[in-house]
């Protein structure tokens, strides 16, 4: 049996997700990964973490729920547009504010 074919697929597919992994870390913009079922984060990259003050202990704990702020257009309910714009139309690029807490006042995350 010739497997040249199945291997040659393995092979594309690992340097395709090599080379995803490279961008995903290397980028200057924060990237986050999310179940559509749960809101849960699946992964989040370093800049992300950077951006919104996590560490990656705190990002294994990360949801929609948790990211979203009271005030509309950045309300859990505005996220979950996004999300089901994202999976009946493709990938969507948006900017979010989320306001966290921090020991002298308060930042906003842009």
């Amino acid at each position: 049996m010739d497997v040249t074919e199945r291997w040659l697929a393995e092979e594309a597919l690992k340097a395709s997700e090599a080379n995803y992994r490279t961008i995903f870390s290397a980028v200057h913009d924060g990237i986050v990964v999310i179940d559509p079922a749960s809101g849960h984060f699946l992964e989040v990259n370093q800049k992300y973490l950077e951006l919104a003050g996590y560490d990656s202990k705190e990002a294994e704990t990360l949801s929609l729920a948790t990211v979203c702020g009271a005030d509309p257009p950045f309300t859990l309910q505005d996220a979950q547009v996004l999300m089901e714009k994202a999976m009946t139309e493709g990938p969507q690029l948006f900017e979010w504010r989320r306001k966290i807490e921090a020991a002298a006042g308060s930042i906003e995350i842009i």
